[in-house]
């Protein structure tokens, strides 16, 4: 077995270290917050990654997630509210591509995700912890990171799983290879299921079904309004997009404080059931500005490999963020099992590479669109 360190417990990280500690590795994860509640709202899980999940041993029905029907496009301006057909038919996943399509809330994801890496029970040796931990530099070639108290942590295999502002690449590459502030901003609120279906305003908006995706468009094609159900449908999540926001500085805060005030007035144009969802939403909530970065040349070096959003940030657009995140964590899982055979580090981290670097830098240019 293999001493192996994962820098972040986010869905990248707790899902190679589900697959790691199962091939029967002793997995050691570190991370900086203090992990006591898992923030955010809602996220798609296509059937790529639902398979890895499954593969895992994750339940989703436990997990509270709502299998997908389908999504449609929905005409939203001031006048009308018009709803199309489908414009993809999700129901139909599972024979399709041997998984569901689902929705599902993030912290439910985190918390599955947790459960299942921590539990005393299980396959192999119950993963370690190191909360509240701020890695600040790796050894790709000694297998070690070092944390911000100056604790130097060794290992045969290191993955940083650290996210967006992971500088673990830069140890890759040998030079910095910087992500960039974006013209879209985001921001996410969920409203009770009940809430909307009571209110004669709003629940024009539930008609075609409550497990549909639907995405509201008006003329302004820089500005749309998504929403799915998650939380066993008890809860909506709605996800409000401006691709030339003007409004917020483009600075490396990717993470602001906004109000439901503003969040009325980025949706003005739209149709009278929107402005009154957005009156139901939170006082206080975020806007976070999608990063972009180019590809990176390459994944891996050493004993050191990046995972997730610290190897292929993406935008939105495609719903693939968290589902890659998953994809890498399952294929790491795979390769230092013993079903693999090859058994030698270094050659198992450049078959990583192999397999993921083309497909996630495809999905990354894709997710611009």
């Amino acid at each position: 077995p293999l001493n192996i360190i994962i820098v972040g417990a986010g869905i990248a990280g707790l899902t190679a270290a589900i697959g790691l500690r199962k091939d029967g590795h002793r997995v050691r994860v570190i991370e900086r917050s203090a992990l006591k509640s898992e923030v955010g709202a809602a996220l798609t899980i296509s059937p790529n990654a639902c398979r890895v999940l499954l593969s895992l041993g994750l339940d989703l029905k436990k997990m509270r997630t709502v299998p997908a029907s389908g999504s449609k496009l929905v005409h939203a301006d001031q006048e009308n509210l018009q709803l199309g057909g489908f414009r993809v038919n999700l129901g139909d996943a599972t024979e399709k591509y041997g998984a569901p399509f689902v929705f599902s809330h993030r912290v439910d994801l985190h918390d599955a995700l947790k459960s299942k890496a921590l539990a005393s029970d299980g396959e192999g040796t119950p993963v370690e912890l190191v909360p509240g931990a701020s890695v600040v530099s790796y050894d790709p070639e000694m297998g070690s990171v070092t944390t911000e108290d100056g604790t130097v942590y060794t290992a045969d295999l290191i993955v940083a799983a650290d996210g967006l502002r992971s500088k673990a690449h830069e140890y890759i590459l040998g030079h910095k290879f910087p992500a960039r502030p974006s013209k879209t901003t985001v921001m996410r609120f969920t409203l009770p299921t009940d809430a909307i279906l009571a209110d004669p305003s709003t629940a024009p908006l539930m008609e075609g079904g409550q497990d549909v995706l639907r995405a509201y468009v008006i003329s302004d094609v820089n500005r749309y309004l998504l929403q799915y159900p998650c939380r066993d449908n008890l809860l909506q999540n709605f996800v409000a997009y401006d691709m030339n926001d003007t409004d917020n500085p483009d600075t490396d805060n990717w993470s602001l404080k906004t109000n439901r005030e503003y969040l009325i007035r980025r949706m003005r144009g739209f149709h009278p059931a929107i402005l009154a969802l957005c009156e139901r939403s939170d006082e206080v909530m975020p806007l976070w500005r999608c990063i972009d970065r180019d590809p990176l040349p390459k994944l891996q070096r050493g004993r050191l490999v990046v995972i997730g959003d610290a190897a292929h940030p993406m935008y939105p657009h495609q719903g693939q963020g968290a589902a890659f995140s998953i994809e890498d964590g399952g294929i790491l899982g795979y390769l230092f099992s013993p079903a693999c055979p090859v058994k030698d580090i270094s050659h198992c981290l450049q078959l990583f590479e192999k397999i993921r670097l083309d497909r996630v830098s495809r999905m990354q240019v894709w997710s611009r669109l």
